[in-house]
C-alpha cells in the first residue's frame, strides 16, 4: 500500500506500528531542516547575530547526528547537554523578545504595532524553533527514549520550525515527511535515511531556500570562521556520505568523537577561535588526492595497463629479455622445460599433489616454448611459488599431504634447477635478489587478500593479472615482517594495479581518453570501495585512490 501522509493524524497512525528509530530519523531530518532558521537568527529585529548561538546549535546537531547513528553513550550524553545549552539561550532570547514587545506596545500606536507584528511573530517562531531544535536533537540522540503518543507531535513541531512560520504546516512539508516515510519502507535500514538528501521529493520549498541562502551568506562572512559548518550542513543537504569532503568513515569517526570529547570550557571560548581549531582539525583529517608521482607505478614490481574495457591487465614485458645470447641460458631453458613436463606427469599420475598441477602449468607458460619467450618477472614469481609449495611439504608445514617418492623425484630436481637459473642468469638474478623499492608500509597478508578478493569480485582484472596478484600474495606468510621481500613485492604489485586505475581516471578527468570505457572503470572502482572501505590505513595510497575516485 502506498504511503500517504497529508495530516498530523495520518502521520500518527503510520508511526504507531513502526520501530522507534524510524520516528527518530524523521524527527532528526525535520530538525535538520530547521537548522538555517534556528542557528542564524536575531533575538530582536535589527540586532546582530550572536555567534555563540550558531556555534552551540551546530555543536548540538552534529553531535546528535553522530549519536543517533552510533548510539555511543558519551555522544548521547553530550548531545543532551548541548541541547540543554540551546534551551538556556532560547529562554534568554524569549525573555528579551518579550521585553522588546512590551516596550513597543507601550510606545507605539496601533498602526506602528501592526507594522512590527510580523517581526514579533518571527521572533516568537525563531525562539520556539530553538526550543524545538533542542528537544528533537536530544530525542534523536537518545536511543532509549520511547516516543509513545507524542512521536508525531515532535515530528510536526520540528517540521513547523523548518519553514519558520507560526501558520499551519504547508502541504510541501507533509510531502517531505511522506517522502521520508516512503524511503523507510523501501530501505528499512534507518541509517540510510539519515545519510540521504535532506529534501527527497518534492525539492526544498522556496521559503526554506530563502532561509538557507541568508544563513549561507552569514556563515560565509569573514571573522567568525563558520565556513567549516557551512560545509558540514551542505553535506547534509546533499546527502553526502561523510561529514566533509575528502573524508572516509575513519575520518568521520575521528572528527565526531573529537568534538564529543571537548568540554564546556573549550566550547565557551570565542566562536572564531573554536571554529578555527575545528577547521584545522578537519583539514588534517582530509584525504589528499594522490599526486602524479604517487600514481606512477613502481617499475620493479609487476606493472599493469588497461585494456579497451578499462580492465587491469598485466603489462607485456619488452623483448628481447637478455637471455637468448648465451648458449648456457638456452640449455638451462630446455632443462627447465623437461623437468616441468616430468613434474606434470607426476601430479597427473597421483592425486595427493593435484594442487601442484595448476602452478606448474602457470610456470610452464612463464618459461615459454623457447628462451626468447621467457618472461623474467613472471618466471621469478611462478618459480618462487613452486619452491614455496615444495618447501612447505618437505618441512611438514603444509596442510596438504607429503609428496610421494615419485613426486619428490620430479619436483626436487625442478626446484634446484629453478634456483640455479635464477642465481646465475644475470637478467634473472637481478630480479631474484634485487631489493624492491617500497613506497609505503607493506600491507599485511590479510589486507593483500582482501584487495585481491575485491579485484576478483568486481571483475576489474584479467585472468592473468588476477593470477599474478594472488600468486604474489601467496608468497607472503601471515606473520611476515615489514621488511620481508615477498610482502614488499606483493604490496607494490597491488599498489601498481590501483595506481594505473587512479592515474587513468585522473587523466580522463583532465580531458584525456586513455580508456574507452572509463565510466565502467569508475563503477568498478566504486564497488571495490564498498568492499575494502575502512579496512586499509587512511594514508595508504590504495585507500586514497579509492577515496578520491571510488566514492570511499
Amino acid at each position: 500500500m502506498a504511503v500517504e501522509i497529508s495530516s498530523e493524524e495520518e502521520l500518527r497512525e503510520w508511526l504507531e506500528d513502526k520501530p522507534q528509530e524510524w520516528a527518530q530519523v524523521i524527527t532528526l531530518r525535520c530538525a535538520l531542516r530547521a537548522l538555517p532558521v534556528v542557528a542564524i537568527q536575531r533575538p530582536v529585529p535589527g540586532e546582530r547575530v550572536d555567534p555563540l548561538m550558531p556555534l552551540l546549535t551546530f555543536k548540538a546537531f552534529a553531535i546528535s547526528f553522530w549519536a543517533f547513528e552510533r548510539r555511543e553513550k558519551d555522544a548521547v550524553e553530550t548531545a543532551q547537554f548541548a541541547a540543554g545549552s540551546i534551551f538556556s539561550k532560547a529562554n534568554d532570547a524569549f525573555a528579551l523578545q518579550q521585553s522588546y514587545e512590551w516596550k513597543v506596545s507601550e510606545t507605539f500606536g496601533e498602526e506602528e504595532k501592526a507594522k512590527w507584528r510580523p517581526h514579533w511573530d518571527r521572533s516568537l517562531a525563531v525562539t520556539a524553533a530553538w526550543k524545538t531544535a533542542a528537544k528533537v536533537a536530544s530525542l534523536a540522540a537518545n536511543s532509549i527514549v520511547a516516543f509513545g503518543a507524542s512521536t508525531a507531535a515532535n515530528v510536526i513541531q520540528a517540521a513547523k520550525a523548518s519553514v519558520n512560520t507560526s501558520q499551519a504546516i504547508t502541504p510541501t512539508l507533509f510531502e517531505a515527511i511522506e517522502a521520508d516515510c516512503r524511503f523507510l519502507e523501501e530501505h528499512p535500514t534507518f541509517a540510510d535515511l539519515s545519510r540521504a538528501r535532506l529534501w527527497l521529493n518534492p525539492p526544498a520549498p522556496a521559503c526554506w531556500r530563502k532561509e538557507w541562502d541568508n544563513a549561507r551568506k552569514w556563515l560565509s562572512l569573514p571573522g567568525y570562521n563558520f565556513q567549516i559548518w557551512r560545509e558540514w550542513y551542505y553535506g547534509r543537504i546533499e546527502g553526502l556520505p561523510h561529514a566533509f569532503a575528502d573524508f572516509d568513515n575513519e575520518a568521520d569517526g575521528k572528527f565526531y568523537r573529537w568534538i564529543v570529547e571537548q568540554d564546556d570550557n573549550w566550547w565557551s571560548r570565542e566562536p572564531a577561535v573554536v571554529n578555527a581549531e575545528i577547521t584545522e582539525f578537519v583539514d588534517a583529517l582530509r584525504i589528499t588526492a594522490p599526486t602524479d608521482e604517487e600514481l606512477r607505478q613502481n617499475p620493479r614490481a609487476f606493472t599493469f595497463s588497461l585494456d579497451e574495457e578499462g580492465r587491469s591487465e598485466l603489462d607485456e614485458e619488452t623483448l628481447p629479455n637478455g637471455l637468448q645470447g648465451d648458449p648456457d641460458e638456452r640449455d638451462n631453458h630446455s632443462e627447465i622445460l623437461r623437468l616441468i613436463e616430468i613434474a606434470l606427469l607426476a601430479t597427473a599420475a597421483q592425486t595427493n599433489a593435484k594442487d601442484m598441477e595448476e602452478p606448474t602449468r602457470l610456470l610452464k607458460e612463464a618459461v615459454g616454448e623457447d628462451v626468447e619467450a621467457l618472461r623474467p618477472r613472471l618466471f621469478i614469481l611462478r618459480a618462487r611459488e613452486i619452491i614455496r609449495q615444495v618447501d612447505e611439504r618437505e618441512s611438514g608445514d603444509s596442510l596438504n599431504p607429503q609428496l610421494s617418492e615419485k613426486q619428490r623425484d620430479a619436483y626436487l630436481p625442478l626446484v634446484e634447477a629453478l634456483k640455479m637459473i635464477a642465481e646465475f642468469s644475470p637478467k634473472l638474478a637481478e630480479l631474484w635478489h634485487g631489493k624492491l623499492g617500497q613506497t609505503g608500509t607493506p600491507l599485511t597478508r590479510e589486507m593483500l587478500d582482501l584487495i585481491a578478493e575485491a579485484l576478483r569480485t568486481t571483475g576489474q582484472t584479467t585472468a592473468l593479472a588476477q593470477s599474478v596478484i594472488e600468486a604474489s600474495n601467496a608468497l607472503v606468510a601471515p606473520d611476515a615482517p615489514e621488511d620481508d621481500p615477498a610482502r614488499v613485492a606483493a604490496s607494490e604489485t597491488s599498489r601498481n594495479a590501483f595506481r594505473k586505475m587512479g592515474g587513468t581516471l585522473k587523466k580522463a578527468g583532465e580531458g584525456a581518453k586513455d580508456a574507452e570505457n572509463i565510466i565502467s572503470l569508475g563503477e568498478r572502482l566504486f564497488k571495490i570501495a564498498g568492499i575494502v572501505r575502512d579496512k586499509l590505513p587512511s594514508g595508504e595510497v590504495i585507500a586514497r585512490i579509492i577515496a578520491s575516485f571510488g566514492g570511499g
